[in-house]
């Protein structure tokens, strides 16, 4: 239960400090409690009453001892952000481990690479992040507003969290591993996208990743 406590609250964390789908404002990070506290999802968690109260309580609990849990979140940030582990390393004067970081790798050539779960560990911190934070939700479906959403699928506890990452890159890489170009990926990507929630997300924000590289160098590194 704790560690799915978790993965709701490493959730909140990045959506309180508005961190990009490319984690490229990671540095950014705050972690103190009265920031995380600001995000909807962990209100949601804490007083909304569709919400089981043994969840309620239990998030609560984790709250009432942020600063010890504070820890394990940052700990599940750095596992998905190479950038965030060096920092959280430094600032507990930890000996950082000296890693390889491919700052002109991409996405498009990371689906074309290899379906072993090991090449994921091995992309830039841009790629991995991107990857790691796909929120878990239900099916693709039009409002009444007549815009497409993708309602929440909750875990086990009644909250909300991020898909499984070896799941989602492997998925991924199955679907798409033989791409051509960029123009293909986000074609293949905008048909999946019709009824998978899945890849609703991944084309939605590589869509507009794909439109900020036009003139933003750090988006451009996700393509080039």
């Amino acid at each position: 239960m704790y560690r799915e406590l978790r993965k709701t609250l490493m959730y909140a964390a990045l959506d309180a400090n508005k961190i990009d789908p490319a984690g490229r404002n990671i540095q950014d990070l705050n972690l103190d409690k009265d920031v995380v506290m600001k995000s909807g999802i962990l209100k949601f968690a804490l007083e909304d009453k569709s919400v089981p109260e043994s969840t309620r309580l239990a998030m609560q609990e984790l709250m009432d001892n942020w600063d010890v849990v504070a820890d394990d979140v940052a700990r599940d940030i750095s596992d998905i952000s190479t950038d965030y582990m060096k920092r959280f390393e430094l600032e507990n004067e930890e000996d950082a481990e000296s890693m390889e970081d491919a700052e002109s790798a991409n996405i498009e050539q990371h689906i074309k690479a290899s379906y072993e779960f090991s090449q994921f560990h091995r992309t830039s911190s841009l790629v991995r992040f991107f990857f790691a934070r796909i929120p878990m939700c239900e099916k693709v479906e039009v409002g009444e507003d007549g815009k497409k959403k993708t309602p929440s699928k909750l875990n086990r506890l009644g909250l909300p969290q991020y898909m499984d990452v070896k799941y989602v890159f492997n998925s991924v890489l199955n679907k798409l591993h033989d791409i051509e170009s960029k123009s293909e990926l986000l074609e293949r990507l905008q048909t999946l996208a019709e009824t998978d929630p899945m890849y609703f997300h991944i084309y939605k924000r590589l869509k507009n990743l794909a439109d900020g590289a036009k003139t933003n160098v750090d988006d451009s590194q996700l393509f080039t």
